[in-house]
């Protein structure tokens, strides 16, 4: 069975104008458009059709009794999210219980756990450029940081003050950055001058990507302790088709572009700045993974049949790219299926359908091997299942 799905826009202040509604072949919206869910989380609002018939996508897999545990979205970012973090499993299911003997759910009152779930993450660039903070650098790369800074002409009280943290373990300097003392404001507002003026012409590439990715986090949010993880953490750029996988307790803040973004079915976010929304410091360094990484957590696809696999990574999914021509095995699971340009025909052991740019739809592992003609590329989400 292929059947078409849809969702209601997300509007969250940093999303994009009309982003999503032009990769769904749609007319392009004015209105800002941040993110789309599908799948049956109870906030995602997806509904199904099914010939005449749109219903409720949660409760459809209720009636049918068939289990999809993801939750898949489109994400387009203009401006910077939030510094979060995912809990894991005990974490969320600890946190959750406890939240709800202190404030139950029904209550309208700030909380970081919405469900008992953990919730890992790939996101895939659907875009030229997708930007991202993600991990934190060792010391031996923020002392180069701060190096190319200080040529590029980061003032003095910032770069002494900055120096303090490489004497500190990292965990210490991330309390010190969340203390909001003086010193935290005073370097924050001299990161925010330095990446809010001009840079020498003849600053190389890195240190002006660095200068962007600041002055990115400066503009949106002015003062903001947040913008010192801007120093701490990993500066990523994704390509087109390029991915991360971000884990419980792998600290990020997805900064501008578009996405396919793919996790468990939660929604529980811990954030610590960059963002008006509830933030929980203490909850935040319980839950955070305060460790150096020397690279962020990239998932490169592999080539499998017709297709590329992201897989590899711990987590009950796997997505598939699936080009012109080709064909895939759906291992006895079923799939959330995103067309990228696509202009063709897609056929299963029982049916086919015709499909356009931007469409989605679910497709049940009765149809088993999924064909596809045409031009364009075929985003294929999909549980554990069974592997090949």
């Amino acid at each position: 069975m292929f059947a078409p799905l849809e969702a209601p826009m997300k509007d969250f202040a940093w999303g994009s104008i009309g982003a999503i509604s032009a990769f769904r072949g749609q007319v392009v919206s004015s209105a800002i458009e941040a993110e789309q869910w599908f799948g049956g989380h109870p906030r995602s609002g997806t509904r199904i059709s099914r010939g005449a018939r749109e219903t409720s996508f949660s409760g459809w897999l209720d009636e049918t009794g068939i289990e999809f545990p993801l939750l898949a979205k489109l994400l387009a970012a203009t401006q910077p999210l939030s510094i979060q973090v995912h809990p894991s499993d005990k974490q969320a299911r600890e946190g959750f219980a406890a939240e709800e003997k202190r404030v139950p759910l029904q209550v309208s009152e700030a909380r970081n756990y919405s469900d008992p779930s953990a919730k890992p993450e790939l996101i895939i660039c659907l875009s030229p450029q997708f930007r991202a903070l993600v991990g934190f650098i060792t010391v031996e790369m923020l002392a180069e940081r701060l190096v190319r800074w200080e040529k590029a002409g980061l003032d003095v009280f910032s770069l002494r003050t900055a120096k303090k943290l490489l004497d500190l373990p990292l965990r210490e300097g991330i309390e010190w950055a969340l203390s909001g003392d003086s010193d935290v404001a005073g370097c924050v507002a001299g990161l925010s001058t330095w990446s809010l003026a001009d840079l020498d012409p003849s600053m190389n590439g890195e240190v002006r990507d660095e200068h962007h990715v600041m002055s990115t986090l400066a503009t949106a949010h002015p003062g903001d302790p947040g913008i010192l993880f801007g120093l701490l953490m990993h500066h990523v750029s994704l390509a087109q088709g390029e991915a991360l996988f971000v884990d419980a307790g792998v600290v990020h803040a997805y900064l501008e572009g578009m996405g396919l973004e793919v996790m468990l079915p939660s929604d529980n976010v811990i954030r610590a700045g960059l963002t008006t929304k509830y933030i929980d410091r203490d909850e935040f360094l319980s839950v955070a993974s305060l460790e150096p990484i020397s690279s962020p957590p990239f998932v490169v696809p592999q080539e499998q049949g017709d297709s590329l696999l992201y897989s590899g990574f711990p987590a009950g999914f796997r997505v598939y790219k699936l080009s012109q021509g080709g064909s895939l095995s759906l291992l006895e699971s079923h799939a959330i299926v995103f067309s990228d340009g696509v202009r063709g025909t897609v056929s299963g052991a029982e049916s086919s359908v015709d499909v356009t740019p931007g469409q989605v739809f679910f497709v049940t592992a009765s149809e088993a091997k999924i064909r596809f003609e045409g031009e364009g590329a075929l985003w294929i989400v999909c549980p554990e299942g069974n592997q090949p």
